[in-house]
């Protein structure tokens, strides 16, 4: 995958996951890549040395980056706190991470441009297209409640400190790597509920990558917001009948019928990424014939066919 860029030294937070680990080793072969984590599985460690990434292990949701450098040209933060069961422990451990933790290294990295994610489930689910400044956010939950803090104190750190940044919201990506319990669902051909027409923004872990790298471009002090990591408007009925192709199985009746529970069609505004962006490099269907050929051979690393450009 041609990312751009080079000679860079970057942190990427999150790195054990299966995108900070797509974007280590894209990364990794062109620049001094910094991997952070807490590293529970010491395989991921050690395929993140492997391909040459300077290790830092350390628990983000109660310790501050003091240890860290503080010239990197790009910080990454992949790292998260889901916030377990709201109790008043989980909340400060998922705030700490995505508010003291990035503040820290917002502060003390003065020449980074800062790439700041989340899932699209901060979110509510919306009737059609709706632009940033009118996307409700989901009303409870710690996790969505730590990152629209975390992207409040990007933009007072930026305007205060002219530390540019950009804050993506992902609808899940997925890695062949990585097994995926709704990609598998859909390679069988069948759906992941009950309507064919409920949204189900899933996107190839490639064009997370792209649209990350990509974005920091971007990066201004006063910031920069995407809703959505996919060009793409998929349903669980689409999910459904693009595996049964790509696996050469039968699709589930019901993926082939109209949606009978009107509902949101899609949860984020996706004209803006499309527009700033462009397409995404890898279509659903090359990407479920990317994740199958990998659970077929059983990989479970990385590996570089997995980042290659599509041939259209």
């Amino acid at each position: 995958m041609k990312c751009g860029i080079t000679g860079k030294k970057i942190l990427i937070t999150g790195a054990s996951g299966q995108c900070g680990r797509g974007l280590a080793f894209v990364l990794a072969a062109k620049n001094e890549v910094h991997a952070l984590a807490r590293f529970s599985k010491p395989e991921v460690k050690e395929e993140l040395q492997r391909n040459g990434c300077v290790i830092w292990q350390m628990d983000m949701a109660t310790e501050r980056p003091t240890r860290l450098p503080k010239d990197f040209d790009i910080v990454i933060h992949e790292a998260v706190n889901w916030g377990g069961d709201d109790s008043l422990a989980e909340q400060n451990r998922s705030f700490h991470l995505s508010c003291q933790f990035v503040g820290d290294l917002m502060y003390a990295n003065e020449q980074a441009r800062f790439a700041l994610v989340s899932t699209g489930s901060v979110y509510k689910a919306v009737e059609g297209t709706c632009k940033e400044d009118e996307t409700p956010v989901m009303p409870q939950g710690t996790y969505c409640l730590a990152k629209v803090c975390m992207t409040q104190v990007a933009r007072w750190i930026g305007h205060t400190f002219q530390r540019p940044w950009v804050v993506l919201r992902y609808y899940f990506p997925f890695a062949p790597y990585v097994p995926h319990p709704k990609v598998d669902r859909a390679l069988t051909g069948q759906m992941a509920g009950d309507n064919p027409a409920a949204p189900a923004q899933r996107t190839y872990i490639q064009n997370h990558i792209f649209n990350t790298l990509r974005a920091l471009q971007y990066a201004k002090p006063e910031g920069e917001i995407f809703n959505s990591a996919t060009t793409e408007k998929i349903t669980a009925g689409d999910m459904a009948r693009i595996g049964a192709k790509v696996a050469g199985v039968q699709v589930d009746p019901r993926a082939l019928q109209p949606g009978y529970s009107p509902g949101p069609r899609h949860e984020a505004d996706t004209e803006k990424i499309l527009r700033l962006l462009g397409p995404s490099p890898v279509s659903l269907e090359e990407g479920f014939r990317r994740y199958l050929r990998a659970r077929r051979e059983n990989i479970l690393v990385p590996q570089s066919w997995m980042f290659e450009e599509e041939r259209k």
